[in-house]
């Protein structure tokens, strides 16, 4: 009798889970079918409030991972990638499954890179290795070679680029030929240590900037304001020494300073960006 009645219960236990089991899937779909409208409205900014009205009010974290994940796609559609990698690192990534938490990288790391943090994005590609298999992290490779690039990491970009023309179909003998080719020059940039120390002397720091021209002009403007004070001075013109020298001197010294250390940047900037662009036209095209 005993028996027959704990059978009856089991019955009835399964019977009730299959019954609720697409209930709840259904509910779930149902909290998102609002926010989904307006994303596919492409009404972004107010999809993005709707999917953030689900992360507070979700019960359970699977429903809250779900909600972040969309509101990132959300505002990665508006280009918006601070925000994007913001609720990306709100969500629980022990409790997605494996094949999320590889996107839910590659989303994270594409985001900080598309909005030029690129330190974050270095950090987040250990933490990656760190947390999962490292046989399912071919599909950041590329992302890899394009953040250790803008790092001036050219060791671990070259590692990378490697394993990403190895995942290609047929023979890349040429694209490997080229990759080698192009980090066998990989770009020398200036020290801004020294740029700052030789920028002390008006138009030095320009001249290491590779910028001559204006390296001799701010050389014959501070050397000409000088001059105007320290006539006045031995002339005993003390107000006009003051004035029209000391006063100007220190506009246009501080000003060449200035510029020097913007020079080198902009020389070491336009390196970076010439060899990263040169590297992606070969890896993309």
């Amino acid at each position: 009798m005993k028996i027959s009645i704990i059978n009856k219960t089991f019955q009835y236990f399964i019977t009730f889970i299959f019954l609720c089991v697409p209930y709840l899937t259904n509910a779930q779909d149902s909290i998102f079918e609002l926010a989904d409208r307006l994303f596919e409205q492409k009404d972004y900014d107010n999809a993005a409030l709707e999917y953030e009205r689900i992360v507070y009010n979700s019960s359970s974290k699977e429903e809250l991972n779900k909600a972040l994940f969309k509101k990132a796609a959300t505002y990665k559609k508006i280009n918006n990638y601070s925000k994007a990698s913001r609720d990306l690192e709100r969500m629980h990534l022990f409790s997605l499954s494996q094949d999320l938490q590889e996107k839910y990288y590659y989303e994270k790391i594409l985001c900080y890179y598309l909005d030029g943090k690129f330190e974050k994005a270095s950090i987040t590609i250990e933490d990656m290795y760190l947390n999962i298999d490292s046989s399912r992290c071919s599909n950041t490779y590329l992302l890899q070679v394009f953040v250790y690039n803008e790092l001036s990491m050219y060791n671990d970009a070259k590692i990378n680029a490697d394993k990403w023309v190895m995942t290609l179909e047929g023979n890349q003998d040429k694209l490997k030929t080229e990759i080698d080719n192009l980090y066998a020059r990989v770009p020398k940039q200036k020290s801004e240590k020294m740029g700052r120390v030789l920028a002390y002397v008006p138009g030095l720091g320009h001249f290491y900037a590779g910028y001559p021209v204006e390296g001799i002009a701010a050389f014959v403007i501070n050397a000409s304001v000088l001059t105007f004070g320290v006539y006045n001075v031995i002339t005993a013109n003390y107000i006009t020494a003051y004035l029209g020298g000391a006063g100007i001197l220190s506009a246009t010294y501080f000003g060449s300073y200035e510029r020097a250390n913007l020079l080198l940047r902009k020389h070491n900037y336009k390196l970076t960006k010439t060899f990263n662009d040169n590297i992606r036209k070969a890896l993309l095209n």
